[in-house]
């Protein structure tokens, strides 16, 4: 399929913006390159999941005796995005995305939060 269409590849906050809350969405699969991982080399691919926020208000949680503040996206929409490697339960990063209001009242996506291989493994399970 021809991208001609395309003018600018489009960047994360773009196909966060087209996604839908109801669906989940995956990449195409690509080599992962991890030098030095034992992952080099293997299938892989994005996971994506958005949420928009429906009214509700900021809060907080207390684990482990740490205070977590969670708060509304400003701009109204999260995503959790995943890079899954051979496997589906296979998780190799973890990445949960707001959008955030730029100085011109635009939106672009951010990172809020991140974890690598192994956290995000944990996380997981």
């Amino acid at each position: 399929m021809s991208q001609e269409w395309f003018e600018v590849e489009p960047d994360e906050t773009t196909w966060m913006q087209g996604r839908k809350v109801d669906h989940t969405y995956a990449s195409r699969g690509f080599d992962l390159k991890r030098s030095g991982s034992e992952d080099d080399g293997a299938p892989a691919r994005f996971v994506y999941k958005v949420f928009d926020d429906e009214g509700h208000e900021s809060s907080e949680v207390v684990f482990d005796g740490a205070v977590w503040p969670i708060a509304a996206s400003p701009a109204g929409r999260s995503q959790i995005k995943l890079l899954v490697a051979r496997e589906a339960d296979h998780i190799k990063d973890l990445w949960i995305q707001q959008f955030k209001m730029t100085k011109s009242n635009g939106v672009q996506a951010g990172n809020v939060f991140h974890l690598g291989s192994r956290d995000a493994q944990a996380l997981c399970q």
